[in-house]
């Protein structure tokens, strides 16, 4: 992903490769490295396509921050990232909380006239979501998530449920009573014995 978490990472000392979808994001992460250069290498590129143009692997870490609901085939990205990571490697997976049912003016996870169990892509209405009602975005139920990690081989090692910044609670404070965000640690087993319902 062409984002922060690519420059975070890289700060620190990784190799990254940032993957994006999008040829205006991924010029303007190249522009950004190109006048602060931290060794990134960006790909544009569909991460849930059947190959990744010269993105082999495997690699210690696939990380995607708040980009999950923003893929309409998670099971093609999940495979794809599976497929990168060397075994031992873990997938880190950022998204508005699934169970969030938003707040007076900010939308939740799913369409207001739905319920949690309405899977699908949406626009959100909130007048304070406005990335989500200019693209909109893919509610997934917690358990389609974890499944689907699972069937390709990433195991949920740990979760994570930060609170917002205290600056955005204060100004929303009917939806900060509720988990906003969610964040997914797995690690991919050594074979495929979980992929084909192993034990």
């Amino acid at each position: 992903m062409g984002d922060g978490s690519v420059v975070f990472l890289a700060r620190r000392g990784a190799g990254v490769v940032g993957v994006d979808i999008s040829s205006a994001l991924i010029e303007k992460a190249r522009a950004a490295e190109h006048d602060l250069p931290l060794g990134i290498r960006y790909v544009h590129a569909d991460v849930a396509g059947p190959g990744i143009p010269d993105v082999s692997g495997p690699f210690d870490a696939v990380v995607c921050s708040f980009g999950l609901s923003d893929i309409d085939d998670l099971e093609g990205a999940t495979a794809a990232a599976a497929r990168v990571l060397a075994p031992g490697g873990v997938f880190v997976c950022s998204i508005l909380h699934p169970c969030f049912p938003g707040g007076r003016s900010v939308s939740g996870s799913w369409p207001a006239d739905g319920s949690y169990y309405s899977e699908g892509w949406w626009r959100a209405a909130g007048e304070l979501s406005s990335l989500r009602r200019q693209v909109g975005a893919n509610h997934r139920t917690l358990s389609t998530y974890v499944n689907t990690f699972r069937r390709h081989g990433l195991w949920l090692d740990e979760m994570a449920e930060p609170e917002p910044a205290p600056g955005w609670a204060a100004t929303r404070p009917d939806a900060a009573r509720f988990p906003v965000f969610l964040v997914m640690r797995c690690v991919k087993h050594g074979d495929n014995s979980a992929a084909d319902g192993g034990a």
